[in-house]
């Protein structure tokens, strides 16, 4: 059985100066990883909606959950299926299963539990937009 580690050790191994230094970085600095950005800016397209006038708190929470879900559903207690998640986020199965297939279009992804979807197919972009 290993040792209780101290709470002091816990914090003087982690570098938080580094930390706080880029906090306060500009994102499209020199120094900061492209592909980093880009997947962080790609992210927040895909977890905001389009048009961000007036923005819903509870919307985006809903779009986190089912990227969550999407991407494993195992990352919820029970590893529930999309009817027991919609209950859990209190909203109807309807409104979850539209944002997973939303979010599985999106990234181009499914898990198990959506392999069995009869309306998946990958996002197709007009070439008119």
């Amino acid at each position: 059985m290993s040792e209780p580690v101290a709470q002091d050790q816990l914090m003087t191994d982690f570098d938080w100066q580094t930390l706080y230094d880029r906090l306060g970085e500009d994102a499209r600095k020199a120094s900061n990883d492209p592909r980093m950005v880009e997947f962080v800016v790609r992210l927040l397209e895909i977890l905001l909606p389009g048009s961000c006038t007036r923005l819903n708190a509870r919307q985006v929470g809903l779009r986190v959950i089912a990227l969550a879900w999407v991407l494993s559903p195992a990352y919820f207690d029970g590893t529930p299926s999309i009817r027991e998640l919609a209950a859990r986020c209190g909203v109807p199965r309807s409104v979850m299963t539209a944002l997973t297939g939303e979010m599985s279009r999106l990234i181009g992804w499914r898990n198990g539990a959506q392999q069995h979807a009869w309306n998946w197919q990958r996002l197709v972009r007009s070439p008119h937009r």
